[in-house]
């Protein structure tokens, strides 16, 4: 039998932006229902406990694309359906989001869509823009909560969820954190590279960083797999 190898090579950058206590990876969660297309095809359920004229929500998203300061979010009550206006990203990047926002349903639940685009399905082309961050809470509001969001009561995370599993991006899309990938590196500093397996049903999609898969799992020097008799068997080793 012969194994045809196809071999990623992943360049980490150590340039990334740190995330404070970002936290242990969440749930993920397909839903299996369409919600509002322009909201896009990701969100975190967040939920509060308490009511209050503000509240901060930490969310350890750990995404892949670029430049998520960039990108708007948007808040919707999960019970009206109605779009929460007073709301405040004070801090945005790959690891992580703080969103300051007004529950306007306490208790309640909410959720936050940080990924909304726009497209333009012609027959000729699909064209997708992701919309840029929209201020559109009261300034009265902001002006009292933004320079104490730290202090203000904390909102629950509960789970990442998406609407359908063509859109799903765990496990092999979710990235490991910079101070992650620095352990990982440390504990193996006498070794020139790592090698990661992977089975050919996890395809290996990010060039420039590491999936907490593989943080989790760690490098290894050996890989097994099943194939029928006959078959072309394809597996991946990521470096």
């Amino acid at each position: 039998m012969i194994a045809y190898l196809w071999l990623y090579v992943l360049v980490v950058s150590l340039a990334s932006t740190l995330c404070a206590a970002a936290g242990p990876d969440l749930p993920r969660r397909v839903v299996g229902t369409r919600w509002p297309e322009t909201f896009g095809n990701h969100r975190a359920l967040v939920r509060v406990r308490e009511e209050a004229d503000a509240v901060w929500a930490h969310i350890p998203w750990r995404r892949r694309d670029p430049s998520p300061e960039k990108k708007n979010v948007v808040v919707v009550d999960a019970k009206t359906g109605k779009e929460v206006r007073n709301r405040l990203v004070l801090s945005a990047n790959r690891e992580c989001g703080d969103i300051v926002f007004e529950p306007t349903t306490a208790p309640g639940d909410y959720f936050v869509y940080y990924l909304p685009y726009s497209h333009d399905p012609k027959q000729w082309r699909y064209r997708t823009e992701y919309a840029a961050p929209e201020n559109t809470a009261d300034t009265a509001w902001a002006e009292r909560h933004a320079p104490k969001w730290q202090t203000l009561p904390k909102a629950e995370v509960v789970e990442l969820q998406t609407w359908s599993e063509f859109h799903r991006l765990d496990p092999m899309e979710v990235i490991a954190t910079k101070a992650e990938t620095d352990a990982l590196v440390a504990g193996h500093g006498s070794r020139p590279y790592l090698l990661f397996p992977e089975d050919r049903k996890r395809p290996i999609r990010m060039r420039d960083d590491l999936p907490l898969c593989w943080i989790r799992r760690g490098p290894k020097d050996e890989f097994h797999g099943e194939a029928q008799r006959g078959e072309y068997y394809a597996f991946q080793v990521g470096v």
